[in-house]
């Protein structure tokens, strides 16, 4: 895999989401720095944190 991302020079990177605790993985562009995929996606992220959000109010709201 080391091989195949530097002869298409693209590098790979893991990262963990603080607020979700998400694993991140992101393909850069080498040269340029670029991100060229991220898994998953800033939308997913997104997604993901508002779900949590309205579950948490849910939660709240139902105690009250």
């Amino acid at each position: 895999l080391n091989n195949q991302m530097t002869s298409s020079k693209r590098g790979i990177g893991f990262t963990v989401n603080n607020d979700s605790n998400t694993p991140i993985v992101t393909v850069r562009n080498t040269s340029t720095g670029e991100v060229v995929r991220q898994i998953p996606n800033e939308v997913v992220l997104r997604v993901a944190e508002n779900i949590d959000t309205v579950k948490k109010g849910l939660l709240h709201n139902s105690k009250a």
